[in-house]
């Protein structure tokens, strides 16, 4: 949903977070592991700190969807990851996976 621009679910302060991350990873050099490792510690302190104007709002809607857009930073990142996991009898996937799916790829995958 996110990669499709629909933040419908997205928690509010994450807009104001997404701006901070992309000021975070200018400031390392745009090294995503670095920054990336270390933002969970620091993003609790900017969280503190953080008081968002109807202007910072349409900013963090623009820096959510720079980073999860088709070829976004933190899009390419999530696509390195599987979507399915099947342990044992049971299958996981966020958001969940329709018949059509299953006959594409659960043959070989699972």
């Amino acid at each position: 949903m996110n990669v499709e621009g629909d933040f419908r679910y997205a928690d509010p302060g994450a807009f104001e977070e997404c701006i901070d991350f992309i000021e975070y990873l200018e400031e390392h050099d745009q090294n995503w592991e670095e920054a990336f490792v270390e933002w969970v510690h620091v993003s609790e302190i900017w969280k503190e700190d953080r008081r968002a104007s109807q202007r910072q709002k349409q900013k963090g809607i623009a820096a959510r969807s720079s980073l999860l857009n088709p070829g976004g930073l933190l899009s390419c990142e999530l696509g390195r990851h599987g979507v399915i996991l099947k342990v044992d009898d049971w299958v996981f996937c966020h958001g969940g996976l329709l018949p059509h799916h299953g006959k594409a790829c659960c043959k070989r995958c699972l």
